[in-house]
């Protein structure tokens, strides 16, 4: 023990009798700039410029479009994985936050086939793809923000992100065009977290926001238990007068239950032209849609309207707060289609 102020704390690594060569130490330097190394001061999950966060809030849609060079893409997922195929992106202009990759994942090409139609030989997606790596894309559907694989084993095609295309329903570079509106749906079989974990996510996530003015980004922190990717959740109500038209889908404030016993209130987004949307979107003005019950399959997602509601309210300037300052209601729910069966059995 000496007196010092300079500490390596905590060591990852630690290797006898060589040094690294200023070649790797750049290299080092350049994945932890594409995002493929998590925050090494431990100060923050995931960062937001404030310009992306604007765009989405002027855009006013559930769909916005996003111009992205396309990289790999990974080996078809079975469906009782998730079904898809992930490609790695690079958002052009400057980036959008920290980590800068995006992984852009149309939904369900392990059951539809490039024509659109639902077959058991989808084997030639693969070959799709290959040729729109390296090419500059429009391409659009949810923006999801979601911490799942911000850090741990990275790959080409899923780097390490906190930023998604997800559901991606269109890929447009101009030579060739695909769409994936109609895929959004859901197959028995796909796969979902248990009960016990989504209820703890809903009930035990949080998620704080702070300023740093030498960067123009909003940096955020997350605390509380894993919440994993898709799940099953009963909506046991929806008041009418809390469905709301977006452009590219629907949302609303609905009573859902994880494990079929605790009921949370949580935002839910459909996305047209998905049956659920259309289901989602009938209920507004009625009178008894508040006792419809509707099971459904989807992804958690970190709701960016709650961070602009947080950052931007109405009629104000934007918030910049120095010290941690938390997101009220930062979970929201995307629902892809109707499950048949809830994974907590019948009730």
């Amino acid at each position: 023990m000496v007196g010092t102020i300079w500490e390596l704390h905590p060591i990852w690594h630690l290797q006898l009798g060589t040094a690294a060569s200023p070649t790797e130490l750049a290299s080092a330097a350049t994945t932890a700039e594409a995002g493929g190394l998590p925050d090494p001061g431990g100060a923050f999950d995931f960062a937001i410029k404030k310009f992306f966060l604007a765009s989405l809030e002027s855009g006013h849609t559930l769909q916005p479009s996003m111009t992205v060079q396309l990289g790999h893409h990974s080996p078809m997922h079975p469906l009782e994985q998730d079904c898809e195929m992930h490609i790695a992106g690079t958002v052009q202009g400057s980036p959008i936050g920290w980590p800068t990759a995006i992984v852009i994942e149309p939904p369900n090409l392990c059951r539809i086939d490039p024509s659109g139609m639902e077959s058991e030989d989808t084997n030639t997606w693969p070959a799709v793809l290959d040729d729109l790596e390296g090419k500059t894309c429009q391409v659009s559907g949810f923006p999801r923000i979601f911490t799942e694989h911000a850090t741990g084993k990275a790959s080409a095609s899923n780097p390490n992100h906190v930023f998604e295309i997800h559901p991606a329903l269109g890929i447009d570079c101009g030579d060739q065009k695909l769409s994936f509106g109609s895929f959004l749906k859901v197959f028995p079989g796909m796969r979902a977290i248990s009960p016990t974990t989504s209820t703890s996510c809903m009930s035990g996530r949080a998620l704080e926001v702070r300023f740093d003015t030498s960067t123009a980004e909003y940096q955020f922190r997350e605390n509380g238990v894993g919440c994993g990717n898709f799940a099953i959740l009963e909506i046991d109500g929806v008041n009418p007068k809390w469905v709301r038209s977006v452009t590219g889908g629907h949302t609303a404030l609905a009573r859902v239950t994880g494990d079929g016993a605790s009921t949370v209130t949580l935002k839910v987004y459909t996305l047209s032209p998905s049956s659920i949307d259309t289901w989602l979107g009938s209920t507004a003005g009625t009178s008894s849609a508040g006792n419809q019950r509707k099971l459904v399959h989807g992804l958690f997602t970190y709701d960016y309207f709650s961070m602009l509601k947080t950052l931007h309210p109405k009629q104000q300037l934007w918030l910049t707060p120095a010290d941690w300052t938390p997101i009220k209601f930062p979970l929201a729910f995307v629902a892809f289609g109707e499950a048949e069966t809830a994974p907590w059995g019948e009730q």
